[in-house]
């Protein structure tokens, strides 16, 4: 900790600030060059991630130094606002960078008590109220207005202005009782729905339902396939297809799921479905073997090249997706290997320059 905070020291918040609202327009000025048929395009994925390991690096950096300015309040206030600007909840981003950093401390006083349960009373108020008004947001955000359960599409057609209006109106009708109104069954519905999301185990007691009593199980090919999908590129495999985790739901659980959703299998429930009970905990033991492998070669890929206030979000830019239960494999081998990739090897200018312009004598 004491070797942190002397770094925290000789690096520059203003300056972090200011390199992490530069990554977005570079990331656009990059797409515009590439061109939306680009097959490198999916680098701009994991060049945005970037933002994400400043945005750690500027939170531990306030923790160590106990800086809580109105600049630092008022750059987390900004990023907090316009990350609802999104039809997924972006704004979970933030929270993970806060919990990260203050998650950073030598010994456990009331005062680290209180802001743990503080953001996670927070955080919990913040998610139920999210699915309270996610489907008329997202009807509004894609141009569909109130054609909730509808939606064509998972495109933001709004503008921002338009649509953090519309959010906070509904955020407004939220707290003050009119969108759900007095209904028991509306509240207890929406605590339902919270819950099952975060869990994520329904679809895992469906699939317990069908496999093998009515469809076998695919010993191996599911997993052979994903890994082909995942991580051959389309450039070197362009007759791949189209990813469906829909298609995945609905033959293993029975669940119907519209096009525009966001649903997946888990990949858990994958490997149960290809091995059964027992045998799913050797890909699972295998899976977190490799991340004991990217961990410590981020660290010390840090210890050797960075500066250390970057390590935590170094290695949530690395572990992001392979630590996600609700992904389906195709996402979390894919993300992961190619985010390996580009943050480990490709992007290695990229953090050296950061790491040169935020340092101050």
């Amino acid at each position: 900790i004491e070797k942190l905070k002397e770094f925290a020291q000789r690096t520059s918040l203003n300056r972090l600030i200011l390199l992490y609202f530069a990554i977005g327009p570079t990331t656009g000025l990059i797409a515009s060059f590439l061109g939306k048929g680009s097959a490198l395009m999916q680098i701009i994925t994991y060049f945005n991630e970037v933002s994400l390991v400043v945005l750690i690096t500027i939170c531990l950096r306030q923790m160590l130094l106990k800086e809580f300015t109105r600049v630092y309040f008022g750059f987390l206030g900004f990023v907090l606002i316009t990350s609802f600007y999104s039809f997924f909840s972006e704004w979970r981003v933030l929270f993970f960078a806060i919990f990260i950093a203050y998650g950073t401390f030598t010994t456990i006083d009331k005062r680290a008590v209180f802001r743990i349960v503080f953001l996670a009373l927070f955080v919990g108020n913040l998610l139920f109220m999210w699915q309270a008004i996610k489907p008329i947001y997202r009807a509004y955000l894609t141009g569909e207005k109130e054609q909730v359960g509808m939606l064509k599409s998972q495109g933001v057609s709004i503008g921002r202005k338009e649509a953090l209006t519309r959010f906070f109106g509904l955020a407004v009708d939220f707290y003050s009782g009119e969108l759900l109104g007095d209904s028991n069954s509306a509240q207890e519905q929406l605590l339902e729905g919270t819950l099952s999301r975060i869990g994520y185990l329904d679809f895992f007691s469906r699939t317990l339902e069908k496999v093998p009593y009515q469809i076998e199980h695919a010993e191996g090919n599911l997993l052979l396939s994903n890994l082909s999908f995942a991580l051959i590129p389309r450039f070197l495999n362009s007759k791949k297809g189209v990813k469906d985790d829909g298609a995945k739901v609905q033959k293993y659980t029975g669940f119907m799921v519209s096009d525009s959703a966001s649903f997946s299998l888990g990949h858990y429930t994958e490997y149960y479905i290809d091995f059964g009970k027992y045998f799913m905990m050797l890909p699972l033991f295998i899976l977190g073997f490799l991340g004991g492998k990217i961990y410590r070669f981020a660290v010390n890929s840090v210890s050797k090249n960075y500066n250390p206030l970057f390590l935590s979000g170094f290695i949530f830019a690395f572990l992001n997706e392979w630590g996600s239960f609700q992904n389906d494999a195709i996402w979390i081998y894919g993300l992961t290997f190619f985010g390996f990739i580009c943050h480990g090897f490709v992007f290695r200018v990229i953090y050296n320059a950061i790491d040169k312009i935020s340092h101050v004598k």
